[in-house]
């Protein structure tokens, strides 16, 4: 049995659809076909898994090329390819949205929709939550589940460290105006961290995407 639970969506903003894209730093179009040589990809845990699947295919049918795939964080990643640490940064929010990132050097190149949500423990007992209630979770007025129609139960914060596109996404369509808590019980910085942190503390919530 699962032990987190997908928050249906009852105001706009909780599914969001983001947009990630791969942040090539801007040069030559690449090469028709295979390749050889070593490239190297980091930034967004959210767009982790499509680039790594991306490498291997690659990879399969290109050996002489080696693609070498890390997390780290859309801000990590478009800050690792405007200074030429990694040759690709996967990010969640376009270059020109990050902090201290030149985007005039890179080239953004959308790649897929991502749909971000909040999750929460079963042990919550609430599977729908409006914008306000989840705004008030987040910002740390709210801080028992009993006070959104769960069970009496505290909640546990997890958020997503400064510097998260998944971060960015939810505090700018969900959060608006409003700060999320400074006190959580943890800030992650991968998808995989939040989903493990969320599934093993009662009354855990975080957002994913």
């Amino acid at each position: 049995m699962r032990s987190h639970r997908v928050l249906t969506v009852l105001a706009a903003g909780l599914a969001v659809a983001g947009w990630s894209a791969m942040g090539w730093a801007t040069g030559p179009t690449a090469f028709a076909g295979c390749v050889g040589g070593t490239v190297t990809a980091s930034g967004s845990t959210a767009l982790l898994p499509l680039a790594q699947k991306a490498a291997t295919d690659y990879h399969a049918q290109c050996g002489s090329a080696t693609v070498n795939v890390s997390g780290g964080g859309s801000s990590a990643g478009l800050s690792n390819v405007n200074s030429g640490t990694s040759d690709i940064g996967d990010s969640d929010v376009p270059a020109s949205a990050a902090p201290g990132v030149n985007a005039a050097n890179l080239q953004d190149h959308q790649v897929a929709i991502v749909i971000f949500t909040v999750v929460a423990n079963n042990g919550a007992g609430v599977g729908n939550l409006t914008t306000a209630q989840v705004q008030s979770i987040f910002s740390g007025k709210v801080n028992n589940w009993s006070q959104v129609g769960g069970k009496n139960q505290a909640i546990t914060l997890i958020e997503r460290k400064p510097g998260s596109g998944t971060r960015f996404v939810f505090d700018k369509t969900v959060m608006g105006s409003v700060p999320e808590s400074t006190t959580p019980a943890a800030q992650e910085d991968s998808t995989q961290l939040v989903m493990q942190a969320v599934s093993s503390q009662p009354g855990a919530v975080s957002y994913v995407g």
